[in-house]
């Protein structure tokens, strides 16, 4: 339900300075920190977009895989119930499960490492999600965390062909932008472009 991401992001920001960090590094705690960089962004902003995002996912869980023209006939404009993954209406998808571990993450430090982590948090114990169940993970984000939980480092994981190109990394960017925007305000466009791709 919706009110587990709330009751996450109502949680006690910490104040930590900004680091570009790519090394391993174990991060324990999940406090959600909003004090970046010299700039600070409000915990309502982030609320609000999150928010957003997860409803919008939660909307479409129950149509996911349909086509326009079912869609045309059939369009959503409220809560389903079931669906294409059989769960009850509200309930968001791996799309914002992913959000919500990216930005435990990246609200300390960019660690690519550590993020994987968080993701195999989400994917083995169901961390992040509605119901404490994982009933969506994609083909290629399977196949990149069985990567690192074979050894392969962070950055090494993604599949490089043309039929691995999905759109989840463009539904889940929301993070890197916060992060972008407020921990790297003054760095160059070539580090600001390095998280976004990578």
């Amino acid at each position: 339900e919706l009110r587990y991401l709330e009751n996450e992001l109502n949680k006690k920001s910490v104040n930590e300075p900004a680091v570009y960090d790519t090394a391993a590094a174990d991060v324990n705690d999940k406090e959600f920190e909003y004090v970046l960089s010299d700039k600070k962004i409000s915990s309502e902003t982030i609320k609000s977009v999150v928010l957003g995002f997860a409803v919008g996912d939660a909307l479409g869980v129950p149509v996911e895989f349909q086509s326009r023209e079912e869609l045309s006939v059939n369009s959503v404009s409220d809560y389903r119930d079931y669906g294409t993954y059989n769960v009850p209406a509200g309930i968001w998808s791996d799309d914002t499960s992913m959000t919500l571990a990216s930005l435990d993450s990246l609200a300390r430090r960019i660690n690519f490492t550590d993020i994987m982590k968080k993701f195999i948090s989400w994917a083995d114990k169901a961390e992040y999600t509605a119901t404490n169940e994982v009933f969506d993970i994609g083909v290629t984000t399977s196949a990149a965390l069985q990567r690192f939980k074979d050894g392969t480092p962070a950055l090494n994981c993604g599949s490089n062909s043309e039929s691995d190109n999905g759109n989840g990394s463009l539904m889940r960017i929301i993070p890197a932008v916060f992060y972008v925007k407020y921990k790297l305000p003054h760095s160059s466009i070539e580090q600001r472009m390095d998280v976004i791709h990578n």
